[in-house]
């Protein structure tokens, strides 16, 4: 329980600090254009709530982000799968996955902004720079596979549907969820950052653009602090889920 207290005493102690040095920094400043106040963005934030076509855009870009997210988790998992059982397979998608990954973001949504329409760039987006997350994470819990499970189920003759039920999946289960929650954290910043440049007709990523042209920075710190805290929330409640639901088996697959 102290462990506990103690935890959300440097929490709410961080938070402090953190608004603290900002209002001292924004006094230093002294220009709202270039760093508001917290109480400006205080304001500003309880203005936007209060606005349904604020909520509207964010809905449209929490769709976008969970339709990434699911496609990343499925197409992945996938992937992965064939990874693992397939020497091959994981050495022709070395090369691809590495690319993606060293390959920045901006770099990425402009050339998609090629072929898709600007509502579908975010999605497709996202769900290209998060693939490499959860093929490497389900790659991974092959790799911790028991061979000796493996030679048992040999012995007792096994078919692969139950070699992969019974062994290979509560192996690469806990990599899995890890590979989840990743690639959750990363599906909001790339489809919100992908809407910046994309533009679609409803999305937090346009506001925030639009902000941004019309050199309203209290907009664009109250926006920002709004999608950080409902990303945070989805993240914890997933978090919550897994570990209740996993435990120490979710954990394993964080080492």
């Amino acid at each position: 329980m102290k462990n506990k207290q103690k935890k959300i005493f440097a929490y709410l102690f961080s938070i402090f600090f953190i608004t603290l040095s900002w209002s001292i920094f924004a006094k230093i400043i002294g220009s709202k254009l270039i760093l508001p106040t917290p109480l400006d963005v205080f304001y500003t934030i309880i203005n936007l709530c209060t606005k349904n076509i604020f909520w509207q855009n964010v809905l449209v870009t929490m769709g976008r982000t969970f339709s990434a997210f699911f496609i990343s988790i499925f197409v992945g998992f996938i992937l992965g799968i064939f990874c693992g059982y397939s020497e091959f397979f994981n050495s022709f998608l070395k090369i691809p996955l590495a690319i993606i990954r060293v390959t920045p973001v901006i770099s990425v949504i402009l050339l998609i902004l090629f072929w898709f329409k600007s509502g579908t760039v975010p999605i497709v987006t996202s769900v290209l720079m998060s693939l490499p997350i959860m093929i490497t994470s389900i790659h991974k819990g092959f790799s911790k596979i028991d061979n000796s499970l493996l030679q048992m189920a040999k012995v007792f003759n096994l078919t692969k549907i139950q070699v992969f039920k019974n062994i290979v999946l509560k192996s690469i289960t806990p990599f899995f969820w890890n590979g989840v929650l990743s690639t959750f954290g990363l599906s909001w910043k790339v489809v919100i950052a992908s809407e910046v440049l994309s533009l679609p007709a409803k999305s937090v990523g346009t506001i925030l653009q639009k902000s941004q042209l019309h050199l309203e920075a209290q907009e664009v710190f109250a926006i920002t602090i709004i999608i950080v805290c409902i990303s945070f929330i989805f993240e914890r409640l997933l978090d919550f889920f897994i570990k209740k639901t996993f435990g120490k088996n979710y954990e394993n697959g964080t080492k």
